[in-house]
């Protein structure tokens, strides 16, 4: 089973934040006119979709007076699907090994079994991302894993991604 969260992603500019008062400004997007849509204010501060920023009490270049605005960044990165998708069924006493990858992140990825359990004889090394060793009871073992960028991009997070497996040990 493949499970994949997908995040919608923003821009991150014309919305701001009053630390003072928690009071939040959305400024809308400009057109080639110069007028602007969806423009909307609550409580006392001022917003005009610009790039300028103030500390309490300061005037903008534009003549605004602002408190210190906290930008609210919608900024994702979305992975690709963890390689294999899905695991084939393997007979009992039978070697196996598995390198799971994320497209993109060879050489890059954090990995984590993070739910479920393996069949005695098998582990997973997060490290390498491999699944390996001699199944030694039959049965049906589910177990989720995890995997996000070992190296990722600080102001713009990336949102891990997630694969459910079962493995199949046949006698």
């Amino acid at each position: 089973m493949l499970s994949l969260t997908l995040v919608a992603c923003g821009d991150g500019e014309g919305k701001t934040t009053d630390t003072d008062t928690q009071d939040t400004t959305t400024g809308g997007a400009s057109d080639p006119t110069g007028a602007t849509d969806g423009d909307s204010t609550e409580g006392t501060a001022t917003d005009t979709g610009g790039d300028t920023e103030a500390t309490a009490g300061e005037t903008t270049d534009d003549g605004d007076t602002t408190a210190p605005p906290t930008t609210a960044v919608g900024c994702e990165n979305f992975l690709p699907p963890i390689m294999p998708e899905s695991l084939e069924s393997v007979a009992i006493d039978t070697p196996l090994e598995v390198s799971f990858t994320v497209p993109g992140l060879e050489g890059n990825t954090l990995w984590e079994l993070s739910f479920g359990e393996l069949p005695p004889g098998v582990e997973f090394t997060a490290e390498t991302g491999v699944l390996a060793g001699t199944p030694t009871a039959a049965g049906m073992f589910a177990f989720t894993l995890w995997a996000r960028p070992a190296l990722d991009n600080p102001d713009c997070g990336t949102v891990p991604t997630t694969t459910d497996y079962v493995l199949v040990v046949t006698e």
